[in-house]
């Protein structure tokens, strides 16, 4: 049985003979390039320290940075830089139980260029007044606990995991000495906060068999001014359509029953 669904409809709707009649034209600028495919130099270093104050104790650092850079695009991604940092700590009051807790902080910066230009303006696409920089700096916190515990040893363990992260994101535009885009621009931040929290009982059914119950928490809120406003499937002007859903708030609950068998050498 043949169905009526065509992939190429929409292709075939908005490319008729009218338009290509009238010349095809580039979405994009050809001196722009692909970081993922652009000439990039990388550096990377991290760092692990480990100190264990106690026989019970264990206090971690770590650290991590990276850069790229793409001194040879034009247009496109210039450089990206992230580093994070994380402390964590390990405490065992007995040998039945053992807590952690750690707090990381990451910082990714990063420099895209481009150039206001149309297709139906002559000479636009080399009008080096028009060029704009973007630079993104995205600052973000994350803390999180947890234990295990043995409740009845040999036979019932659980493990009990929370995090919240938080991170906020600074935009800001400088831009050439063409009056289509003078000036410094700095956009509303972006925002986004999480909370998680997940659950594991373990009962061991057997020496092979462990039967496993599991519950997961998570809490999302997005603070995103270029797509809080709009709705899915609308025209949002003459020019744009938002076709996807918006990155919605939400809350979820989960739960999962599964086992584990161990088999014997």
């Amino acid at each position: 049985e043949e169905g009526d669904y065509d992939t190429t409809r929409v292709f075939q709707a908005t490319h008729t003979q009218d338009h290509i009649n009238a010349g095809t034209t580039f979405d994009n600028l050809a001196d722009s390039k692909r970081f993922d495919i652009a000439s990039r130099d990388r550096m990377k270093h991290s760092a692990h320290i480990n100190y264990f104050p106690s026989d019970a104790t264990t206090l971690g650092l770590y650290f991590n940075w990276a850069q790229d850079d793409y001194e040879d695009t034009n247009i496109g991604l210039n450089f990206n830089r992230n580093h994070d940092t994380t402390v964590d700590l390990g405490f065992s009051p007995n040998p039945l139980t053992q807590l952690h807790f750690f707090y990381t902080f990451e910082e990714i910066q990063s420099e895209q260029s481009g150039r206001e230009w149309r297709s139906t303006i002559p000479n636009s696409e080399t009008d080096l007044t028009k060029n704009w920089t973007g630079n993104h700096v995205t600052h973000s916190h994350t803390v999180g606990l947890g234990g295990d515990y043995i409740l009845i040893r040999n036979k019932l363990d659980l493990k009990l995991n929370y995090s919240f992260s938080l991170s906020k994101q600074d935009i800001d535009f400088d831009t050439g000495s063409n009056s289509v885009v003078t000036g410094s621009v700095g956009l509303p931040d972006l925002q986004t906060a999480q909370h998680k929290l997940d659950m594991t009982g373990t009962y061991k059914w057997s020496k092979q068999l462990d039967l496993c119950l599991k519950y997961l928490f998570q809490n999302y809120q997005n603070d995103n001014f270029s797509t809080d406003s709009l709705t899915p499937g609308t025209a949002v002007s003459s020019t744009f359509v938002l076709m996807t859903g918006t990155v919605p708030d939400f809350t979820a609950h989960s739960t999962m029953m599964y086992a584990t068998y161990h088999f014997s050498n």
